[in-house]
């Protein structure tokens, strides 16, 4: 069950993505919209222009919500497919500065009982709901994390 809403990337300083207001035609080579959401994201995003690291001009705002529906309609079913995990038992993490509730609100009516029913008939039909089953036979070992290698010396001959 996907459960990430914020594919806009509402929450970071700095959110890139290609736009998709306008198909491709094969001419045109591209471009991607760059969005400061923060007054540190602004002042990176500002730095690296007078860096000379990137070269933007402006974009009107239709431009991003335009590009990106499918994320608002996605971030609106995840209420949906939450509230079908809570009734089923299931855990839910807490989702702090993400206002579904307006998404949801925007979503038809047939989006949100396809989001709520789709994932009571997934919980249900992969059997989400029972306790998961380890078999420490099959598992993998992990290797401890990397460490920085220590520093070593040679000794010269002479």
């Amino acid at each position: 069950v996907q459960l990430w809403p914020d594919g806009n990337g509402e929450q970071a300083d700095i959110s890139c993505g290609d736009p998709w207001y306008e198909k491709p035609d094969g001419i045109n080579p591209g471009f991607s919209l760059v969005v400061a959401r923060t007054a540190e994201g602004k002042k990176i995003i500002e730095g690296a222009m007078a860096a000379g690291y990137l070269t933007l001009t402006p974009a009107e705002n239709w431009k991003l919500a335009r590009s990106q529906s499918g994320l608002l309609a996605k971030k609106g079913s995840i209420r949906g497919r939450r509230m079908a995990m809570k009734l089923r038992g299931l855990p839910v993490t807490e989702l702090v500065g993400l206002d579904l509730g307006h998404s949801w609100d925007l979503l038809a009516w047939k989006a949100k009982a396809q989001a709520f029913f789709g994932t009571l008939r997934r919980i249900s039909s992969r059997k989400l709901n029972r306790p998961l089953q380890l078999d420490a036979q099959g598992a993998v070992p992990v290797g401890a994390p990397w460490t920085e290698p220590a520093e070593t010396t040679t000794s010269v001959p002479g």
